[in-house]
């Protein structure tokens, strides 16, 4: 009988035991998932953040190489001019692309007209370059004009110009 009212006691004293841990592991899984949730979304915010500043780091750098490249475009086109009084060995209007380090620049030289402001310059050419890189375009507009008896070259404006 005392046997009997002992392994009742540890059979219902077991069944508290476990109805207890059943419980607190219940309690314990919603806590862990609720952490392991809140880590997830500061790890997934952390990793969306650090790519919009890599990627505006990367696009500024792209947007200085193609202002880069558009300025070297005008710069040769100035020595073009100089070399040649009439813009080219074959005349005006004269086109040409040139490469520099990681951009491009398409080159414009034109007698004054309508060309993105330049109808200003009565008796001068106009230089327009388009410097690119990846994605990224900037441009610049370079009016000059030159002296028919001396030959001297005067460069009235040198500007960045929007698309």
């Amino acid at each position: 009988m005392i046997i009997n009212r002992l392994t009742s006691y540890v059979a219902i004293e077991l069944c508290r035991y476990r109805a207890m841990s059943l419980s607190c592991g219940a309690a314990t899984l919603s806590v862990v998932l609720a952490i392991s949730s809140i880590i997830l979304v500061v790890t997934v915010a952390g990793v969306i953040i650090s790519t919009i500043l890599t990627n505006a780091a990367f696009s500024e750098r792209l947007a200085s190489d193609a202002l880069f490249s558009a300025r070297a475009g005008a710069q040769d086109a100035i020595m073009r001019i100089i070399r040649y009084k009439n813009c080219s060995p074959d005349g005006c209007p004269y086109d040409y692309s040139i490469t520099i380090d990681n951009g491009t620049a398409q080159v414009n030289i034109r007698d004054s007209g309508s060309w993105y402001g330049c109808e200003a310059v009565p008796a001068g050419l106009c230089v327009i370059s388009t410097g690119s890189a990846a994605l990224r375009k900037k441009r610049i507009v370079v009016k000059t004009v030159a002296d028919a008896i001396t030959g001297e070259l005067k460069i009235q404006s040198f500007k960045e110009v929007p698309l």
